[in-house]
């Protein structure tokens, strides 16, 4: 059962927000969110008060994000409307892989980064997937903590962040409240984990 940030259960909504930038992949978007909605509609069928599920799309401008694939996705947050501590702190933040080096994209974003930070120092579960563990890393989250990425980037990954203790052979690791995901059929079995959790097998 998720909890509120005093530690306290919450038994209402399960506050999920994905993060969106240029060149992400849609189908780290569509395929959590499809799985998500799934898990609570079946849930539904047996439960009319189950855990509602609420979702968001985060992003560090208020301007359409253009996926890999052509796809546009609008904001429903954007964090430069607000300061750090106004903004909206989910239960789950999902940070997807993005297309090619995601050094560019890191670079323009550090009120993102910064975010994702405060999130988690407020109690949000974090799953980073792929080139989108590069944003946690960035963080110093997974400073002295287990991680995996893409395999593509796994000796960039270690030059850029040789504090994290990176395991490129594990297809998912967890470290606290921190999951990561080396790619999308390992994102899923962690979705499909977090479903089991919020509304049962």
């Amino acid at each position: 059962m998720p909890k509120n940030r005093s530690g306290q259960q919450k038994t209402n909504q399960l506050q999920v927000s994905l993060v969106i930038y240029q060149h992400v992949l849609a189908t780290g978007l569509t395929l959590p969110l499809e799985m998500l909605l799934a898990g609570e509609a079946f849930a539904r069928r047996y439960d009319k008060a189950t855990i509602k599920l609420k979702t968001q799309l985060v992003s560090q401008e208020n301007t359409a994000v253009t996926s890999r694939a052509g796809i546009q996705f609008l904001p429903d947050v954007a964090l430069d409307n607000l300061s750090i501590d106004e903004a909206y702190v989910p239960d789950i933040i999902l940070v997807p892989s993005l297309w090619r080096n995601p050094r560019p994209v890191l670079k323009r974003h550090a009120k993102l980064i910064m975010w994702l930070k405060h999130c988690w120092q407020q109690g949000s579960t974090l799953l980073g997937v792929g080139t989108g563990v590069c944003f946690l890393a960035e963080s110093g989250l997974l400073d002295g903590h287990s991680a995996t990425t893409h395999w593509h980037y796994v000796e960039q990954f270690k030059r850029d962040y040789p504090k994290v203790e990176l395991k490129p052979d594990f297809f998912i690791t967890q470290s606290e409240r921190i999951y990561c995901a080396a790619s999308l059929n390992s994102l899923a079995d962690i979705i499909v984990h977090i479903i089991s959790q919020t509304y049962g097998r």
